[in-house]
């Protein structure tokens, strides 16, 4: 069975990505121009707050797509509707 695809925003401290690396095949992204031309194919979307989860977003992801993680004390920046519509986790 493949590693499941991890879309990665934020930095995570070595632990943790050593961790998060060894159970998936994970691409760090930078810019939001990055994000949107790597997202096709890819499982989970783990970002920050500074990161605006929107319609745009949600569909250049595609039918891959299974969740939604944010590294934040709110989910403000999501379009949560538009997660729910989708039938995608949402986790924070």
């Amino acid at each position: 069975m493949s590693k499941p695809k991890v879309l990665l925003t934020i930095g995570l401290p070595s632990s943790v990505m050593s961790r998060l690396t060894s159970a998936c095949a994970v691409t760090p992204v930078s810019t939001r121009a990055e994000l949107l031309q790597s997202l096709p194919g890819h499982q989970v979307l783990l970002c920050s707050s500074f990161e605006t989860v929107d319609k745009e977003l949600l569909d250049t992801a595609g039918d891959s797509l299974e969740a939604v993680v944010t590294g934040s004390a709110g989910y403000n920046h999501v379009d949560t509707q538009e997660i729910k519509r989708r039938g995608l986790l949402l986790g924070n």
